[in-house]
């Protein structure tokens, strides 16, 4: 199996940065989602353009599409947040067990707290672990996803190299995620000072370059890969964005004093991905499917 160079970063100091950063700023996404997706939406029908909720859950309902699912299959959520995704695809299938990694403790605690509520929690389960290294065997899973979590890996040919180890020949795994279009032509001003805001103030080592990605899929052993820009389908639930964060200025920063460092960090690389967004030349939304 060749290795692709992917510009690694320190593993225990984004590890610590991701755990400072989501400690304290995963409160903040109640203002976004009640269901706490901490994700982007998916508008696939125009009457869900001022329902930001359903355009959250559509998009993990796209990712189910694309898993491919049947009866009775266990699926992996790489990095699960506090399990919102795991949660609506036990609701989507109800014969679907799902195992959810997290290297933040704060998220695994607070996901089963969540899960114990919910009509599916007996098939879901979630890990305290480094997605990068998953205390599961080989080919344990039928499909796996991974929705806004893989940007923060910070080896993205070692993260591929688990992924393929965890599925079984033949399971897919999906990916949605922000990604750089052409790592050849230089970024404008603007959109350089942006995209290193970002990455600081959301504790992403770097985005991944599409084709190149698709290139280290291959190399991995994935059989097939197929992307989909779904710039278009991803940017109404982007323009939520300012109205959400001045609704959480008003009820924290204003009214409530509340200043953390995370939490100030948090809304302004959500400020901050509205810039990228717009520069189409070098970022877009993807989805990848990958078929082991």
């Amino acid at each position: 199996m060749k290795t692709v160079n992917t510009h690694p970063a320190s593993r225990p100091d984004i590890l610590e940065d991701i755990t400072r950063f989501y400690d304290e700023a995963t409160v903040d996404y109640a203002y976004w989602s009640e269901r706490m997706n901490m994700h982007y939406g998916y508008l696939k029908h125009w009457k869900q353009f001022f329902k930001r909720e359903d355009m959250l859950e559509q998009l993990t309902r796209e990712v189910a599409d694309r898993l491919q699912l049947t009866n009775d299959n266990h699926i992996l959520d790489l990095g699960c947040g506090t399990g919102a995704s795991a949660r609506t695809m036990t609701e989507l299938d109800s014969t679907v067990h799902v195992t959810g990694v997290n290297v933040v403790a704060s998220h695994v605690e607070q996901g089963k707290a969540l899960n114990r509520t919910h009509m599916g929690r007996s098939r879901m389960n979630l890990l305290h672990a480094d997605y990068h290294h998953v205390p599961l065997p080989n080919a344990v899973a039928d499909g796996a996803f991974a929705m806004e979590s893989m940007c923060h890996s910070y080896n993205k040919n070692l993260w591929l190299q688990e992924a393929h180890r965890l599925l079984k020949p033949g399971a897919r795994l999906v990916i949605t995620d922000c990604f750089l279009r052409n790592p050849h032509k230089p970024m404008n001003k603007l959109s350089k000072w942006a995209y290193n805001r970002f990455r600081i103030n959301w504790s992403v080592p770097h985005l991944a370059e599409i084709r190149l990605f698709e290139d280290m899929a291959k190399e991995v052993g994935f059989q097939e890969v197929k992307v989909e820009d779904v710039r278009w389908r991803v940017a109404p639930s982007v323009f939520h964005s300012p109205f959400v964060v001045g609704r959480f200025l008003w009820n924290r920063l204003i009214r409530r004093k509340h200043n953390g460092e995370q939490t100030v960090k948090n809304l302004k690389a959500v400020l901050l991905s509205i810039i990228l967004g717009l520069d189409r030349r070098n970022f877009s939304y993807y989805i990848v499917t990958l078929t082991r």
